[in-house]
């Protein structure tokens, strides 16, 4: 056998520095690193070598790129939580702060309204007087000096007087129905609560110069009103609680007087409902009772007797339910009026 070439192999030199470093300084010199020899296998594995390393090289570059992105995001939310740590102490603090300054008045708000005995009322009331009475005789208790309290409704596109307890309460909301403008109907339109501390103060004369006129006649100085919210941000009225004196009301008997009107609320919409469906069972009774009525006396199946009856109140523009009503008190009326023959 003949003897063998030995074959050179690329050794990197001693060095301290890393081998990607080494590796990129021979690249920056534009040499070929890895083998040497000048046969065609040697030139093909060099070729190799050197787009194995630039390619290294690149994605050693990119890691540190990476790492360096990192270390800034995660500086940057440690910075963060920092800040946010420092924020929730914050807040604790003034939280105690504002607890131990309103402790004593939250205990008398508890002592004095009874919402337990209220919702035991309010899930026996059958109609809204029944829902409203309970409801402002305990709204009466969360402000000082001689107080009255009323509610307003909103039927359709009008508003009107649920309930009064106190003559001051039947001026005030009065004067609101007259004027168009007040506490009770601001909270009513826009769903918040409206707070007037003093009734004469110069700033209510100049925002509601007709509504203060008539009610510091009546010896009003201060008002609450918190609205009546229903389903689907539909305001249902507004109850409306006054003082002969005036007085900046603390937020423990506003934040009161939001559960005693949310739990009315409750109570009302369940009142509604139940009225709706009563409604609803009369006239669906009604209409059956008219095209009864038809059938028998014209001799046409159901579907043309309710027919007739829609024509009649397209016609006319009124419901159908209206229509039945007056055919049916027609029917009886000519019943009545016809002759007995026995």
């Amino acid at each position: 056998m003949g003897r063998m070439t030995s074959r050179r192999w690329w050794r990197p030199p001693s060095s301290s520095k890393e081998p990607l470093a080494l590796l990129g300084e021979e690249l920056d010199d534009g040499r070929q690193p890895g083998v040497t020899g000048t046969t065609p296998a040697a030139a093909e594995n060099r070729t190799v070598r050197l787009a194995a390393a630039r390619l290294a090289r690149a994605e050693a570059a990119e890691l540190r790129r990476r790492a360096a992105a990192l270390s800034a995001a995660t500086a940057a939310l440690r910075a963060r939580n920092a800040s946010s740590r420092a924020a929730s102490a914050r807040l604790i603090a003034e939280g105690r702060d504002r607890i131990d300054h309103h402790i004593d008045h939250h205990r008398e708000v508890r002592r004095t309204v009874d919402l337990v005995g209220l919702g035991d009322q309010l899930v026996n009331a059958h109609d809204p007087a029944t829902v409203l009475l309970p409801a402002l005789r305990a709204l009466r208790s969360l402000a000082p000096g001689d107080t009255a309290a009323g509610a307003l409704l909103r039927s359709g596109h009008t508003t009107r007087i649920g309930a009064i307890l106190g003559a001051r309460a039947q001026a005030i909301l009065r004067s609101e129905l007259d004027n168009g403008e007040g506490p009770g109907t601001d909270a009513l339109r826009s769903g918040t609560v409206v707070a007037v501390p003093d009734v004469r103060a110069a700033s209510t004369a100049a925002r509601r110069p007709g509504w203060c006129g008539d009610v510091a006649a009546s010896g009003v100085r201060a008002v609450l009103a918190l609205p009546l919210c229903g389903n689907r941000g539909r305001t249902l009225g507004a109850l409306v609680l006054v003082s002969d004196v005036p007085v900046q009301a603390a937020p423990e008997t506003v934040d009161a007087g939001r559960a005693l009107a949310a739990m009315t609320s409750l109570a009302l919409a369940r009142v509604h409902s139940e009225e709706s469906a009563s409604r609803a069972i009369a006239s669906r009774d009604l209409i059956g009772q008219a095209k009864g009525i038809l059938m028998r006396e014209h001799g046409i199946a159901d579907d043309e007797a309710f027919e007739r009856l829609k024509r009649l109140s397209q016609d006319h523009n009124v419901k159908v339910v209206s229509v039945a009503e007056q055919v049916v008190a027609a029917y009886r009326g000519h019943d009545a009026a016809a002759p007995s023959t026995a």
